[in-house]
């Protein structure tokens, strides 16, 4: 018998709980929870932040690490299609070169040249 003891209420309907569903909804959330903490997001943050406080200039140039490159391309294949793996960076982020340098910790280069970590 559903009652509200072992249903969960869901747009005024009552559903009971199945072992499939909520599996299905934890792996789901579990798989793409990540996206709103990925460097793809945190480069579009920074970008958008950057454009609110210099009358929409673009920064220079994002300089990723090697490791944070590829970091990039894993969520570049998240955000695409998760299906795809993307292997090649693209040269621009949203408009803005992205350059590869082994000393740096990740930053994007302000229009004025000031550098903004970007984690």
């Amino acid at each position: 018998m559903i009652n509200s003891d072992n249903c969960r209420q869901l747009d005024g309907v009552f559903c009971p709980p199945t072992a499939a569903l909520e599996a299905a909804f934890l792996w789901v959330l579990a798989r793409y929870d990540h996206l709103m903490t990925t460097l793809y997001l945190q480069m579009t943050d920074k970008l958008s932040a950057h454009w609110r406080a210099h009358n929409n200039a673009y920064p220079r140039k994002f300089v990723l690490s090697p490791a944070l490159r590829d970091e990039y391309l894993k969520c570049l294949s998240w955000v695409t299609d998760a299906r795809v793996r993307v292997t090649t960076i693209p040269e621009k982020h949203m408009g803005v070169p992205i350059e590869i340098d082994e000393a740096s910790p990740g930053v994007m280069v302000a229009a004025d040249g000031t550098e903004v970590a970007l984690q």
